[in-house]
């Protein structure tokens, strides 16, 4: 169910990001207007790198859940920030994004184009910054929430955050670049706690910690007693750890970890080759406590759902009339909290969902206790039909697929 595009060389790809886009026809006539004019093309540069390497990564595995919503992070600041100056259509012409990742398909070998890997490097330097600039603000962290319904950390768990970034570049060459870098990124963080007591800026170190306590759960899956954590956040997901569901995990495709995920599926990447679940996307009914689960994706597209309830029957309704059952794998028990049932995809039905086209959505129907057929619905107040299009499931599993760079390369 994935298909990549064909691989193009790198060379000429890296020769157009080197050079600017936008040509400015106003003559600097004092050092203002020249300082301006030098940081709109530095906020250009750095847009432009970051997008590249966020391109690369669609189909690379290069980066892991940190430095991936840091990356997301210091993209939307960048383009906030050459608005002033550039249309969104100028914006959007000036993105390397899919040329990116057409060029990064299947990953590039750093002996073979050193220069591509050093833009990649140069993005890791920058969101690896932002990750430990917590650990620098002037502010007391305690004071300032994670925006987006994060928490309020303190300044020793914003250091297991930072930890792995701050070692990475205590000995090395560009530490005094790091650190200058996190200062900069610091004191944009206090500027938004001062202004709103929250910051968007924080979520790539919380995304970092969090993944750091999921995996760090995961090596201890099966030992007796207490689960150990080290910080607040390690705490708040010890009951249900992204690991339970995939096992080791690098990062996830989307948004933040903490705004809501009713809609749309959700994929992972995991260190697990083989066909194992790697996306799923939630089922839900607000109000009817017995009807709600989860269904998984697995690398070749075998779809399972796991319910909270004793479902009847299961199916999915596509778009263009046809239906297919899933078949029950088992049940027990009754009630809201003690309930559970398990269903699978059959394999003739999934290879004709496979042959649908894109463009072709699908609904989840359910039976539970004897009544009748419902449909899952989207989270939220009078929430609509919870509908999935085959063209997300397709790019979500494609995005998972992506080969994980090499050891010698990273």
């Amino acid at each position: 169910m994935t298909f990549f595009p064909a691989r193009m060389k790198a060379t000429a790809l890296i020769a157009a990001l080197s050079c600017t886009l936008v040509s400015q026809t106003v003559h600097a006539q004092d050092q203002q207007q020249a300082t301006q004019a030098q940081q709109v093309q530095s906020f250009v540069n750095m847009y432009r790198m970051v997008d590249y390497s966020l391109g690369a990564n669609e189909s690379c595995d290069l980066f892991t859940i940190g430095n991936y919503r840091a990356l997301w992070l210091l993209h939307s600041m960048f383009r906030s920030k050459l608005r002033a100056v550039a249309t969104d259509e100028q914006l959007e012409q000036m993105r390397p994004f899919d040329k990116a990742k057409q060029a990064w398909n299947g990953c590039i070998k750093r002996a073979d184009n050193a220069e591509a890997w050093s833009i990649i490097d140069k993005s890791e330097l920058l969101a690896e910054a932002l990750i430990a600039a917590p650990l620098e603000v002037s502010i007391e962290p305690k004071d300032c929430r994670v925006a987006w319904g994060g928490p309020a950390l303190s300044r020793n768990e914003w250091g297991y955050a930072a930890t792995a970034a701050v070692s990475k570049y205590d000995k090395a060459p560009n530490k005094a670049e790091f650190e200058a870098l996190q200062g900069e990124l610091a004191a944009m963080i206090d500027e938004e706690c001062v202004k709103r007591q929250s910051s968007e800026l924080m979520q790539a170190g919380y995304e970092q910690l969090r993944h750091t306590e999921d995996n760090h759960l995961f090596l201890q899956k099966g030992k007796p007693g207490k689960k150990q954590v080290f910080t607040s956040v390690g705490s708040d997901i010890v009951s249900d750890p992204v690991s339970d569901d995939f096992g080791i995990w690098r990062s996830r495709r989307g948004g933040f970890s903490r705004y809501p995920t009713g809609t749309g599926v959700i994929a992972y990447r995991v260190l697990d080759t083989s066909d194992v679940d790697v996306a799923l996307f939630m089922l839900s009914r607000p109000g009817t406590y017995s009807a709600g689960g989860k269904m998984y994706l697995s690398r070749a597209g075998r779809m399972t759902a796991r319910m909270d309830g004793n479902f009847d029957a299961i199916e999915l309704r596509i778009s263009n009339g046809q239906s297919y059952p899933l078949t029950k794998l088992g049940g027990q028990g009754t009630g809201n909290f003690t309930a559970s049932s398990k269903f699978a995809l059959p394999a003739d039905a999934q290879g004709k969902l496979a042959k649908l086209n894109d463009e072709l959505t699908m609904t989840i129907a359910y039976r539970i206790d004897g009544k009748d057929w419902a449909s899952f619905l989207e989270i939220g107040k009078d929430a609509s039909t919870k509908e999935i299009s085959l063209d997300d499931i397709r790019s979500s599993l494609e995005w998972s697929n992506a080969p994980i760079a090499t050891r010698d390369d990273r």
